[in-house]
């Protein structure tokens, strides 16, 4: 079943990445051009990284050094 727009819109897509990598690309899903994007390391504290926005669904992280980290994108 497929969640209303709205819901899509304002309910965050979640992505976690369990081993250390210094570059990663995630499909999303919210068809969006330039979601928000909040990125949480290991132990909890935001950080900023490059970020690519690939497609309305995709983008890309690139950080300095391989991390382990969760992703909401809104």
């Amino acid at each position: 079943m497929t969640k209303p727009y709205l819901l899509n819109q304002i309910e965050p897509y979640i992505f976690n990445q369990n081993e250390a990598v210094d570059n990663v690309i995630i499909n999303h899903g919210k068809n969006k051009l330039c979601p928000q994007v909040i990125l949480l390391d290991e132990y909890g504290e935001v950080f900023e990284t490059e970020i690519k926005y690939l497609t309305p669904n995709t983008l890309q992280l690139k950080m300095n050094m391989p991390v382990k980290f969760t992703v909401y994108i809104y």
